[in-house]
Formats: structure tokens, C-alpha cells, sequence
């Protein structure tokens, strides 16, 4: 019997709780057993999963940060040593402060260990000047770790990354020999197969607007030079909207006469008030730039699938990655004037109206399927028959 023991000592509350609840949820599907170890609420309906806590910090600020990282690698390495040698040891979140550690116990342990790997990988190609105290120190480890040839990787450490393409960018930055451990599966999310289409009314105003975390970062001078190239265009049949928690200055956005949630984005959205205001937007508009999401996934374009909404997105590999594996799910641009017009176009109904294909994309990322890949990777690097 495969048994699988799935060790996350830094996330709580919802901090990748998504993630974590669809891995779970895969991992039980291949696993006749799967021990949980953290402080999330997830997997508890299935019977082949069992959950003991750890504990983890869950305190902000310098000192909560410090003895979250300190008590991360003792969680880390005790789960390990603890471990079974007939158990899979699953790190499902960056475990950045211990992974050498970990490393180095397993030449000796020789047990079967996975780690997926999310945004930390971003920094082998992001410059950490600048940034805080904290976040140098995770891209030191990291650099340290990934970019040191003369650092071998143990034989039975393999790494999973969610997307080809960000195996495709590693492939770049790291040796051949550290290549050898990587591997990828795309992001696995639990769809609402109940969430419907729109049908735009093309007499009515053009609802677009973005979803989630607002922030400079995430789109703030750009969405402002948006409406300004919208109003030279004398276009006011539409309607631009910003939902999420909103770490920008708001009240430039409430001048540029952009619709806000009821808190006004001072605080996360309700999860109904965020489906409703999902469900009435046209098209949802992205952002990120082009030297973004090389490295990582990005879980924002999974709920616009999820809502069943087409996008309006600047160019970058993760999004082109989609759009090129699964099908087309709306328009990527190179700039922020082309953007504009597209969204001229649509506004005009001079721009072909598209169905997209929504429902093959949600059962070609379904848990299901990537439940079979999953399968697939692990034998082919020998850790179950």
C-alpha cells in the first residue's frame, strides 16, 4: 500500500489553503493512506486521511517571522527523521530555510522526499536589493541552494514545479545534474463545474475589471493610465472595477471613477460578495508584466476559468503557457494602449464575438486528470510501482 506523509509547517489560516486542499486531495486519490502534518482544515472528509497538527507560528511582524523560520526547520527536519521508510515525505510549500538541511539528513536517511516549489523560485532571477530583511535572506538560501554547482542533490529529493514552462525557465538557470530533480505538474484546482457563462448584452455597458490583491505590483499606475487612454478614446460605455483587498492609493482610484467593493478594498472581499462581482464582469483584466511569472504559477488565471470568465491580460510566459497548452480564455497583450484597444473594440462590438471553451479547460485541470499525471511522474522516478 502507498502510504504518504504531507508535511506543510508555515502556512495557516488561508495562506495557500487552495493549493494545499487540492494536493491533499490528489495525493489521496493515488495513496491508500496519507498522513497530514499542519494546522489546516483540509482532507478531513476523506477516510483515508488522518491529521495531527503542528505547531506553527502564526504571529506577524519581526520576531513572529524569525521563530516561524526557526521552528519551520526543526518541523522539517523531525518530520524526516520521524518519517517511515515506507512513507512518501511531501513538502507541499517552498520549505526555503530548511531545504538544505533536509538535503544533506536525506544522503544519510535515503528516504523518498517531494517538495513543490511556488514563488520562491522567482528568486534565482529577481534582485533582492531593496527588499526586506526577510526576503534576502530566503533569496540567499535559495541561490545558494539552486545555483551552487558544486551542491548535489540527494538521490531521492525531487522537486515539482507547477507548469512546463517554469521547467522550461529552470532549465536555463540550473545544471544539467540538478535538472535530473525537477519536474512538473500544472496547478491543481477543485473547479465550480455550476458556474455559468455570460452571455453579454451587447446594449448594455462593458463590465471588465480586476480580481483579487490590488496593488502597484498588480496593475496600479496601469489601470489609471488605462482610463485615461479609455477617456481620450471618448469611450464611456464601460464599466472598470477593481475587487479585492486593496494595498494602493484608493483614493486615485475612486477619482478615476473605478468601482470598488463595499469595504472599498480596506480588507478582503466576502466570498459572495467576490463571486457576485465575478459572475457580472465581461472580461477580467490582468496586469502582470512580462518578467513575472517565469518561475511560478500563477493562481489568478485559475479563477477566472473557475468563474468561466475570459481574460484580458499583458503578455507573460505563464499566461502564454495556458493559453498555448489548454486554449485560448480571452486576449494577451503587449501594452497597455493595445489593451485599451482591444477593450475599444469589444465595447464597439466591432471585435468577432468568441465562445470559449471552458469546460474542456476545467476537466483538462481537473483534480481528476492531474491526479493521473501526478501517478505518472511519481513512477517514472520510481517511488511507487
Amino acid at each position: 500500500m502507498i502510504k504518504i506523509r504531507m508535511v506543510d509547517s508555515t502556512c495557516f489560516d488561508n495562506w495557500h489553503l487552495h493549493f494545499n486542499s487540492q494536493l491533499i486531495e490528489i495525493l489521496s486519490n493515488i495513496a491508500g493512506a496519507v498522513e497530514y502534518r499542519g494546522v489546516q482544515h483540509i482532507g478531513e472528509n476523506r477516510l483515508n486521511i488522518k491529521s495531527k497538527k503542528l505547531f506553527v507560528v502564526t504571529i506577524n511582524g519581526r520576531w513572529g517571522i524569525i521563530w516561524r523560520f526557526l521552528l519551520t526547520l526543526l518541523n522539517d527536519i523531525w518530520q524526516l527523521i520521524v518519517a517511515p521508510h515506507d512513507e512518501i515525505v511531501v513538502y507541499s510549500f517552498d520549505s526555503t530555510v530548511s531545504l538544505r538541511v533536509l538535503n544533506l539528513f536525506n544522503k544519510i536517511l535515503r528516504k523518498r522526499i517531494i517538495m513543490f516549489r511556488h514563488g520562491c523560485m522567482e528568486m534565482l532571477q529577481t534582485n533582492p536589493s531593496g527588499k526586506g530583511m526577510f526576503y534576502r535572506f530566503e533569496n540567499m538560501l535559495t541561490r545558494q541552494f539552486f545555483l551552487n554547482k558544486n551542491l548535489r542533490i540527494s538521490e531521492n529529493v525531487h522537486f515539482f514545479v507547477l507548469g512546463d514552462v517554469i521547467l522550461k525557465n529552470l532549465s536555463v538557470l540550473l545544471s544539467e545534474d540538478k535538472m535530473k530533480h525537477f519536474h512538473s505538474i500544472d496547478h491543481p484546482y477543485d473547479f465550480d463545474r455550476n458556474a455559468l457563462n455570460k452571455e453579454r448584452n451587447k446594449t448594455s455597458k462593458l463590465n471588465i475589471g480586476t480580481v483579487g490583491v490590488f496593488n502597484e505590483y498588480k496593475g496600479g499606475r496601469d489601470i489609471l493610465r488605462l482610463v485615461q487612454i479609455l477617456k481620450e478614446k471618448s469611450i464611456d460605455n464601460i464599466i472598470l472595477s477593481v475587487t479585492g483587498r486593496i494595498d494602493f492609493d484608493i483614493s486615485l482610484l475612486q477619482e478615476a471613477g473605478i468601482d470598488l467593493p463595499s469595504n472599498e478594498g480596506k480588507s478582503m472581499v466576502s466570498v459572495e460578495e467576490l463571486k457576485s462581482r465575478m459572475d457580472r464582469l465581461d472580461f477580467i483584466l490582468y496586469f502582470y508584466h512580462s518578467d513575472t511569472y517565469r518561475l511560478t504559477a500563477s493562481g489568478a488565471i485559475f479563477d477566472a476559468i473557475n468563474r468561466k470568465r475570459p481574460i484580458i491580460a499583458l503578455r507573460n510566459d505563464y499566461f502564454e503557457y495556458i493559453f498555448k497548452k489548454f486554449g485560448s480564455i480571452g486576449y494577451i497583450v503587449d501594452s497597455i494602449d493595445e489593451m485599451a484597444d482591444i477593450i475599444y473594440r469589444i465595447s464597439t462590438s466591432t471585435e468577432k464575438h468568441v465562445d470559449y471553451d471552458f469546460e474542456r479547460i476545467q476537466k483538462l485541470l481537473s483534480i481528476d486528470n492531474t491526479t493521473k499525471i501526478l501517478s505518472e511522474k511519481l513512477r517514472e522516478i520510481g517511488f511507487i510501482a
